[in-house]
């Protein structure tokens, strides 16, 4: 399925500000959309809820323990990379690109969320090669309120870790 195709499918392009073949071709990660600022790319929180009541960011216990101290999810600098997609603790690596293995998820209420970009796909590791990245991904280029947050689920790695 072609990037506008699952965006028509998730009911996320808006008919006025259709993305043209051109940035399809070469925008992929939901922070390359928010970077972009094509409008049909941002997505309120409220809207994607409809379809996506709840979506997560994967961490480490000692990510989660940083978020738990601060009372926000990411850093105002980086924003925060979000899924609605569970997968099997082994997975998350691959599919979501990341550096290392993941040992939580948050489960973040969506309609709490003001400004999201994408869908997107995430990018491949940049220290791993055979975590390919590709799965689903928004982006919020704020921190989020460990308000939203509705629940953290304990995540065993396995499988190839690298540690």
């Amino acid at each position: 399925m072609r990037a506008d195709e699952f965006e028509r499918h998730l009911g996320l392009l808006s008919p006025a500000g259709e993305t043209s073949a051109s940035e399809l071709d070469t925008i992929r990660t939901a922070a390359e959309l928010f970077h972009a600022g094509n409008p049909a790319h941002r997505v309120d929180g409220a809207v994607l809820a409809r379809r996506h009541p709840w979506l997560l960011h994967y961490t480490t216990d000692r990510g989660r323990d940083a978020i738990r101290a601060a009372g926000s999810i990411g850093l105002s600098e980086h924003g925060v990379w979000l899924t609605p997609t569970i997968y099997a603790g082994c997975m998350v690596p691959y599919n979501l690109g990341l550096s290392t293995p993941v040992t939580a998820a948050i489960v973040i209420e969506t309609a709490e969320l003001v400004e999201l970009w994408g869908p997107g796909f995430a990018a491949p590791s940049q220290a791993h090669d055979a975590w390919g990245g590709s799965g689903i991904e928004f982006y919020c280029p704020s921190p989020i309120p460990f308000s939203a947050a509705v629940d953290i689920v304990k995540i065993q790695p396995c499988g190839d870790t690298h540690r």
